[in-house]
């Protein structure tokens, strides 16, 4: 069994997100690689906890899965509901997203009505499963080391890190209960 990286390096990141520009799918995987969410955090983010103006999203719908099934979660750790900051970039990701989603809306014979951030072509919530399984097609296809969604959360610290921002925050922004443990999970790039 060939083994999964955790991260993707700079470079990857860069080239990934270079290919896939102009796909529908890119303003989610550019906001998980810049935001560090956790799948189950981004496919339940709702427009009305994102304040563009403001430039911060609110990160406190969570869902987990039961076997293939959606369920409502209360987050991974205690530290799950936050507010994280978000930079030029991230803006012009969330507001790429909503002219796109305008359209689909627009498009769609049957668009189902959810309010969340990202959805599916005619509406509706992702499964974060679905998701991982798009991204390691993308990366197949693309000729990029396979990547799960949640290695785009790692390589979203890893960039973080790598970038000067002290762990004690970057842990913060992900949600991190420990900032020691996610220290010790990073120490490679410190």
């Amino acid at each position: 069994k060939r083994s999964i990286p955790r991260h993707w390096t700079p470079e990857q990141a860069r080239e990934f997100l270079a290919l896939m520009e102009g796909d529908r799918t890119w303003p989610l995987w550019a906001f998980l690689l810049g935001s560090g969410l956790r799948i189950g955090e981004a496919v339940s983010l709702r427009w009305d906890s994102v304040d563009l103006r403001r430039r911060h999203a609110r990160v406190v719908d969570f869902v987990s899965t039961l076997g293939y099934e959606l369920a409502p979660s209360t987050g991974k750790s205690r530290d799950a509901v936050r507010t994280i900051e978000l930079d030029d970039g991230l803006v012009g990701v969330l507001r790429q997203q909503k002219s796109i989603q305008s359209a689909e809306r627009l498009a769609a014979p049957a668009w189902v009505e959810t309010e969340l951030v990202f959805t599916k072509i005619t509406g509706g919530q992702y499964h974060p499963q679905f998701l991982s399984r798009m991204l390691a097609s993308y990366t197949k296809e693309l000729k990029l080391p396979r990547l799960t969604a949640h290695g785009l959360r790692h390589t979203s610290a890893t960039l973080m890190l790598a970038s000067g921002v002290p762990p004690k925050v970057a842990a913060e922004r992900l949600g991190h209960a420990d900032p020691t443990l996610f220290t010790n999970l990073y120490s490679h790039v410190t």
